[in-house]
Order: C-alpha cells, then sequence, then structure tokens
C-alpha cells in the first residue's frame, strides 16, 4: 500500500490545530471557527478514500461557487449622499474595481468617465482625491467671501 494521506488524518490535524487556536496560541476566534465549521464538513466524508473524496472536490461546478467579482462594492451605496471622509475610506479600500472608480468620480464629482477610462486605478484614485481636494478648497473660498 502506497503511503497516502487519509482523509480522517487531515481532520485530526485540522482538530488539533483548532485546539491550539482556541487556547490563546493564536488568539483568532475567526479562524477556530472557521476550523469548526470545516471539519464538521470533512468528517462527513471520512470514510471515503483519498481519491475518492479529490474527486468530489473536483466535481464541483464553478457556476454554484458564489463569484466575488460580480459583487460590488459600491451596492446598497448612496454616491450622492457619500462624504468626503468615507469616499476617500473607499478609495483606500483594495478591492474597488476601475469601473467602481469611474462610477464615483462621475456621480460624486462629475468627473467624466469616458475621458478616463484609459487611466488605471491608482491614477483614477489620484484624480479622485484631487477632485475632492478642489472642492473642499472652493467650499472655504465660498465660506470665507460669505463672512
Amino acid at each position: 500500500m502506497k503511503n497516502e494521506v487519509k482523509l480522517i488524518e487531515f481532520v485530526r490535524l485540522l482538530k488539533n490545530i483548532e485546539k491550539l487556536y482556541s487556547k490563546n496560541l493564536g488568539n483568532n476566534p475567526e479562524l477556530v471557527k472557521f476550523l469548526k465549521q470545516f471539519t464538521s464538513i470533512l468528517e462527513s466524508y471520512k470514510s471515503y478514500s483519498t481519491e475518492e473524496f479529490l474527486t468530489i472536490l473536483r466535481s464541483l461546478k464553478a457556476s454554484k461557487i458564489p463569484n466575488k467579482k460580480n459583487k460590488k462594492i459600491l451596492d446598497n451605496i448612496d454616491i450622492q449622499k457619500l462624504s468626503f471622509f468615507d469616499l476617500r475610506k473607499l478609495l483606500k479600500n483594495p478591492a474597488i474595481s476601475k469601473e467602481e472608480l469611474l462610477e464615483l468620480g462621475e456621480k460624486k464629482l462629475g468627473i467624466s468617465k469616458g475621458a478616463n477610462k484609459r487611466l488605471n486605478k491608482e491614477q483614477l484614485k489620484e484624480l479622485i482625491e484631487s477632485a475632492i481636494k478642489n472642492v473642499e478648497t472652493l467650499d472655504v473660498i465660498k465660506h470665507k467671501a460669505s463672512e
């Protein structure tokens, strides 16, 4: 019999890791929770051989797994009501897409989408930050003029 990793051995290993992290070694309750859930799922397959289990994993269709790329950061955000503070926080989010940056710039600051499609993400972030600073400067001037 060749050396093969048995699924039950892997489950035992995960349980040991879970115990280590549960006892303040890692101090990561989210990791412990994930390990418990993952181990629980794997235990239901422990009677399968390694190859049978891997075949099951390979057979999972990608369409059943949610596509994170389709999830937009700007969903459920009213761009018009977004403060500059919150807008800057969005600019720091590495997951924000180029398309979302173009949308933010257009809807919040009047930056043309079409004229800036060729810019990369960093250039778009700099453009939006520059536009925010310009608006803030104009607001200060307007406030001073009204005094």
